[in-house]
């Protein structure tokens, strides 16, 4: 995610569930800012086509060369973030 970014990812051994602990500065926020909420998704543009069908906001699908991506304007005014990870 570029030679600056930086993050810890914890995840209990056979979880599906993580939480990544990053700095603040090379996501484009301040501390205290607030965070992203992110799924992964098994394809991402799939999951960006049903949520505007359903009339949702989101951003376009970015590819990078650590994976695909995409967020949706959440109700409370804050974003949430789809990743798909890129096939190994």
């Amino acid at each position: 995610m570029g030679e600056d970014s930086r993050w810890l990812e914890v995840k209990p051994p056979g979880a599906q569930t993580s939480i990544v602990l990053g700095s603040a500065e090379a996501f484009g926020k301040q501390p205290g800012e607030g965070a992203f909420l992110t799924f992964a998704a098994d394809d991402v543009a799939a999951t960006v086509e049903e949520l505007r069908a359903r009339g949702a906001t989101t951003s376009e699908v970015s590819r990078e060369p650590w994976g695909t991506y995409a967020t949706v304007d959440a109700p409370d005014g804050h974003k949430l973030q789809f990743n798909e990870r890129p096939q190994n």
